[in-house]
């Protein structure tokens, strides 16, 4: 199945490889209409207007387009206003900070802290910093999630610590002084993390990005399995174009020490399919060995049938991680009840268009009857993969428990109206 002009056009723009961009007459065979719709829902707006707009092509786009990238930009800058007052204190104090991920892009790699809505603002810090951080971030406003009725954090078990809510309801910082939880299989040698990183003079004295080999590592190990959309592997790729032949040559031996050879080698494969890419064949080829067959079929499956490549950018799994945060974050008993349902709906039932982007089938009667029934076993295993099955279980075992009391509460209450939460239903409105 051959990739359209409007796919092809768009994997060009969105990688920074200035010998890969569009030719004239690749533009002038696009059909616009359907190249908008294709950035939409590979969530890639703002970095394609703006890379147009560099390239000085004239194209009419949408309204409806030009407001969300507005939207965007209004909401990243708000964030940063608030992400920067806090690292004003970090540097005043001397405190490393090391970005990851978009954070650290949008600067170091894109030229533009604009470039793509995030919903929030991941930091690595040392272990020894997390009081004093966690305690900087209090003072200057933040809230955080695990503040409502839970005890203090065990930094051994765990990377990070719940987010940290600006009291506006536009920053959300996510603090970690490890890159995987403890008991996952991935190992990176955080020795070699801080040794190796970079400064970040655009945010200040003491913060830094992590080496371009880290941050690929990085974000294979935490790309969500089914969140494969243009916007998260144009990163995968920028990356990759950004590390020197050096850093290429050791990567399989980096990669053998964080022992990541699974997911790097499937986000290899999704992406240099989807970028029309071959100069990275032969360490695909040198990593095959590594990897378990289950990886290999899968990745083969989903690269089998390119156009829907484009197609398969699903943020379910993700929606279910966060109503399960919401529902734990809410005092409010209908907001509890409200995001429960939503759980349980996602969890279990969720939307046609999503099912067909997990299992990859074709929207047809079978394809979708086998597609609705694969889906909740697929989602499940990808939240297991992540948090572990027993968790989930004893999490939505407490949540259901939880729930039911809610309800037969508010049944018995019918007097009782709860204030609204604005700061909650801002920051769902925000995740979802």
């Amino acid at each position: 199945m051959s990739i359209s002009m409007e796919h092809r056009v768009l994997a060009k723009l969105n990688r920074l490889n200035t010998s890969k961009k569009p030719g004239q007459d690749e533009f002038d065979a696009v059909d616009w209409p359907k190249f908008w719709t294709a950035a939409t829902s590979n969530a890639v707006m703002t970095l394609t207007k703006d890379r147009l707009t560099a390239l000085d092509i004239k194209t009419d786009i949408p309204a409806d387009i030009l407001r969300s990238i507005e939207r965007t930009k209004i909401v990243n800058r708000k964030r940063l206003e608030s992400f920067n007052r806090f690292l004003a204190v970090t540097n005043e104090r001397q405190i490393p900070i090391i970005l990851l991920k978009g954070m650290a892009f949008g600067i170091s790699i894109y030229g533009c802290k604009f470039y793509k809505q995030m919903n929030d603002c991941d930091i690595l810090i040392r272990t020894e910093d997390v009081q004093i951080v966690k305690d900087i971030l209090r003072e200057n406003g933040f809230v955080s999630a695990g503040d409502i009725g839970s005890a203090e954090q065990d930094l051994t078990k765990t990377h990070h610590s719940p987010p940290f809510l600006s009291l506006s309801g536009d920053c959300v910082i996510g603090l970690h002084w490890g890159l995987c939880p403890p008991d996952k299989d991935y190992h990176p040698n955080m020795t070699d993390i801080w040794q190796q990183k970079s400064l970040l003079p655009e945010f200040g004295s003491h913060v830094f990005r992590m080496s371009w080999t880290h941050n690929l590592l990085h974000l294979v190990i935490h790309l969500p399995k089914y969140k494969l959309g243009m916007r998260e592997l144009a990163d995968v790729m920028n990356v990759i174009d950004c590390m020197s032949d050096e850093e290429l040559a050791s990567l399989f031996m980096e990669t053998q020490k964080w022992n990541a050879f699974n997911p790097l080698y499937r986000i290899l494969r999704i992406t240099t399919s989807m970028f029309q890419e071959n100069n990275y064949n032969q360490l695909i080829r040198e990593m095959k060995p590594q990897v378990d067959t289950f990886t290999i079929l899968e990745a083969s499956w989903r690269c089998s049938r390119k156009k829907n490549l484009f197609n398969s950018r699903s943020v379910i799994c993700g929606s279910v991680e966060k109503m399960f945060v919401a529902v734990q974050m809410s005092p409010n008993r209908s907001t509890r009840i409200h995001c429960y349902k939503k759980l349980m709906k996602h969890l279990f039932f969720p939307p046609l268009n999503d099912c067909l982007k997990l299992t990859n089938l074709p929207n047809h009667p079978i394809g979708n009857i086998l597609s609705r029934l694969m889906s909740p076993a697929i989602i499940w295993h990808a939240l297991a993969q992540d948090h572990g099955h027993r968790f989930i279980i004893l999490g939505l075992g407490y949540l259901t428990i939880r729930t039911l009391k809610d309800i037969a509460n508010t049944v018995m209450d019918t007097n009782i109206t709860e204030e609204s939460e604005p700061l909650v239903l801002d920051v769902m409105k925000g995740l979802e």
